[in-house]
């Protein structure tokens, strides 16, 4: 919890040390706009995942893991895709107003985010496993990822273009374990069905 905590917080935190005064309160707004949609996603689609884990006994179909990753990915493509064309339609009424040019900071973040509400549902499955070193060691090197980042950058928009990509492999890192789960838990099952029948004879 406390690696994700720093994955999500460090960005942040970086563009709005090398930015000038107005690009980190336009940078800051979108973050924290964006958040909404994140925490939307993550209190809805989370349990819907985590119910067809238990519906099948803590594993999927071979068919249905690809069929979950996929259909996150669609979801949160479809949500933050939205959030940046409305912005681009809404732009011509911000002229006039503080939140003015924040469809031109919305994507490169969006990017980030959705990148971020992607992971969730995945790190809350990964929870389920018996074996967490999989998940510790995609945490821990993103967040070395990023500090490493975060000592080197020096232009916001690269520090954001960075992010992104990083928060994109860690969350295809950590899809990976979820397409293999039914074949370790299988073998992990059969083993003990098969230790459990030598003992009874």
């Amino acid at each position: 919890t406390l690696l994700a905590v720093a994955f999500t917080s460090v960005p942040l935190l970086v563009v709005l040390l090398v930015a000038d005064a107005h690009v980190a309160g336009h940078v800051a707004l979108v973050f924290r706009i964006l958040d909404v949609p994140v925490q939307i996603i993550a209190a809805v689609i989370s349990p819907v995942a985590m119910n067809r884990f238990h519906l099948n006994r803590g594993h999927f179909l071979s068919v249905h893991a690809p069929m979950l990753v996929g259909g996150l990915l669609v979801a949160v493509t479809g949500v933050f895709g939205s959030i940046c064309l409305l912005a681009v339609v809404i732009e011509p009424w911000l002229a006039d107003t503080s939140w003015a040019g924040l469809s031109d900071f919305l994507p490169q973040i969006a990017f980030f985010q959705a990148s971020i509400a992607l992971a969730i549902p995945l790190i809350e499955i990964a929870n389920l496993r018996s074996n967490q070193r999989a998940l510790l060691i995609v945490q821990v090197l993103a967040v070395v990822a990023i500090i490493l980042l975060a000592a080197t950058v020096s232009d916001w928009q690269t520090a954001i273009i960075a992010f992104c990509w990083v928060a994109a492999l860690r969350a295809l890192l950590l899809a990976v374990p979820l397409l293999g789960w039914r074949a370790a838990r299988s073998d992990t099952v059969s083993g003990a069905h098969q230790t459990a029948h030598m003992r009874s004879r």
